[in-house]
């Protein structure tokens, strides 16, 4: 009995204790129900006193609106009077051949193909569409890309990320950036690295299914040439990291030098020695050789893609494989610009205008205008008109080699050796043959026009200066400089002065100086210098042509690599630059 008494007792506190809790339960609900009433109702009012006060409100509003109006309008005025004024990049080209006709309206047909531009439209038009659309898509220095995002223990979010530093270089289609490692907690920066990388991706900001396809295919290719066999390709830029930003594929890769054209453009202009010509040629030869055993055509092989090695400036790679595709397809090929023109394939030429199959022989003879303009400027690179430059090459291609008798032989049987359908081997023998003969016939030492590009192109200067001129070039010269005003001159001598290593990135540890050589002559004017580089100021004056000054001549971004200590012969105690010598 005891026991069934509890029994009872027990499910009577538990019935009692749900009772409590619903009827707390309903009291809760009905204190919420309370609190969202008299919040509605004090919307209520407010949206009634603001009804009756807009009425007042009106006039200092649209006063307000009309203000906002203007500074739109001002600031609209001000980027269309400076949309031709860009900042400099570093790695591009101070002056560049003149475009083809419409090129502007055919790129952005190409990389937008719902885009239809009404032959009405001017080309000025086109072109400040086309400047206004590259603006849009500029990624600036305070942006940043993420990469990882995690969550610590505390529930803090740790983000590894590129930070991008300035914009390098730009193309027809795609704009290459100089990005920086970056860990952060919360957006506040924790560590910085030391090295720096290139970043590729979109130059437009057009959301169209074409910059997308170009740019995915690029990785693709990259990826294939390094996921093939345990050897790394020679000469081919290997992929870090890839992703999107919103929508737009990009990808990193190491880091280079300026390309050969920008690399001839502060040598002064002119062309190389023979040994310098084959020795570019066959670091290419290697790259293309390897693409075309993976069934590659790059289709794009020019100067401007070839680009010097920052660790070894011995090594020259080939870059940009953004129309290349596999042999026997018929992809069409992108419209040239006055850069890619000279050195077009006339089998490009054919596929500007009908649709055919990609073969090897594209890049092979692309790779041959490359070379003969190392050694001697092209009969059609001032020429900006596709047919006219397109028979201008059948001509040349026929006559040879009797066009081309004040060059090597090795390069005449070059152009022979083309039309055949295996080059390769024969192709590798003459490069070497070239080589070898040019060390055996010249007992001076082979120095690189590239090692020190502005002792190159003081030289040439020199050279230009101590030929003799005629009377009338001198007196057209001196009425040229006294018709000019000074301002022109003194942009023109700054424009020349500067190299590709002027940044706007501030150095960690060196000083900034004037490091520029004074030239002093009665007719040039003078000018005050504001080239400023980060070089090692030193107690001592380096000595000219050095490694350690071949060293300093170097980019300025990479100016946080550890100190290297160099022992001096003459006090036994060691020196401090910042860039270790080049073993000779």
């Amino acid at each position: 009995m005891d026991r069934l008494i509890k029994k009872i007792d027990k499910r009577k506190k538990k019935a009692d204790k749900k009772k409590k809790e619903k009827s707390t339960q309903k009291k809760n609900s009905l204190e919420k129900k309370n609190k969202k009433d008299k919040k509605k109702q004090k919307e209520r009012k407010k949206k009634k006193e603001a009804r009756d006060s807009s009425t007042s409100e009106e006039s200092e509003e649209s006063g307000e609106s009309q203000r906002q109006l203007e500074k739109v309008k001002s600031k609209l005025a001000v980027d269309a009077a400076n949309i031709d004024k860009k900042y400099r990049m570093a790695g591009s080209l101070f002056r560049k051949p003149e475009d083809p006709p419409n090129f502007a309206r055919k790129v952005l047909e190409a990389e937008w193909r719902e885009m239809y531009v009404d032959p009405k439209v001017t080309i000025e038009t086109v072109k400040t569409l086309n400047t206004y659309l590259k603006t849009r898509a500029e990624l600036r220095s305070t942006d940043h890309v993420v990469i990882a995002e995690k969550l610590d223990d505390n529930d803090k979010k740790a983000t590894t990320r590129l930070k991008i530093l300035t914009k390098f270089d730009e193309g027809r289609f795609g704009a290459i950036y100089m990005v920086q490692n970056e860990s952060a907690v919360d957006n506040d920066v924790v560590s910085v690295g030391n090295s720096r990388f290139i970043m590729k991706t979109a130059l437009r900001q057009l959301s169209s299914h074409q910059i997308v396809y170009r740019l995915s295919r690029e990785i693709t290719v990259l990826k294939t040439l390094w996921g093939q066999g345990n050897d790394p390709p020679p000469r081919v830029p290997p992929i870090l990291h890839q992703g999107k930003i919103l929508g737009v594929p990009f990808y990193v890769t190491s880091i280079f030098d300026v390309n050969l054209e920008k690399c001839r453009e502060q040598m002064g202009g002119g062309t190389f020695c023979v040994q310098s010509a084959f020795h570019i040629a066959q670091e290419i030869f290697m790259a293309l050789k390897f693409m075309h055993r993976r069934q590659l055509v790059h289709r794009d092989v020019k100067p401007t893609n070839i680009a010097l090695s920052y660790q070894n400036r011995d090594q020259w790679y080939l870059i940009d494989y953004g129309d290349a595709i596999s042999v026997g397809k018929k992809t069409p090929i992108s419209p040239p610009d006055g850069v890619t023109l000279p050195f077009l394939s006339l089998e490009a030429h054919d596929l500007l205008v009908t649709s055919s199959y990609s073969s090897f022989q594209q890049d092979l003879e692309s790779w041959f205008y490359v070379i003969v303009d190392l050694l001697k400027p092209l009969p059609w690179k001032d020429n900006n008109r596709i047919d006219k430059v397109a028979l201008a090459k059948r001509d040349f291609m026929s006559r040879l080699p009797n066009n081309l008798t004040n060059l090597p032989s090795q390069i005449l049987d070059i152009g022979q050796i083309l039309k055949t359908e295996s080059p390769y081997s024969e192709i590798s023998k003459k490069l070497v043959e070239g080589l070898a003969s040019v060390k055996t016939s010249s007992s001076e030492k082979w120095n690189p026009e590239w090692y020190d590009r502005s002792a190159t192109r003081n030289l040439r200067e020199k050279k230009i200066k101590n030929q003799p001129r005629s009377r009338e070039s001198a007196e057209a010269e001196a009425t040229a400089v006294q018709t000019t005003p000074t301002g022109s001159t003194e942009l023109q001598n700054d424009r020349r002065d500067k190299s590709v290593y002027v940044s706007t990135i501030a150095p960690v540890v060196t000083k900034v100086v004037d490091n520029r050589k004074k030239v002093s002559s009665s007719n040039s004017p003078t000018t005050v210098s504001t080239n400023k580089t980060a070089v090692i100021e030193d107690e001592e004056d380096v000595k000219k042509n050095s490694p350690i000054q071949k060293q300093q001549d170097r980019s300025v971004y990479f100016n946080d690599f550890p100190v290297a200590a160099v022992a001096q012969p003459e006090t036994g105690k060691k020196k401090k630059y910042r860039y270790k010598m080049r073993k000779q």
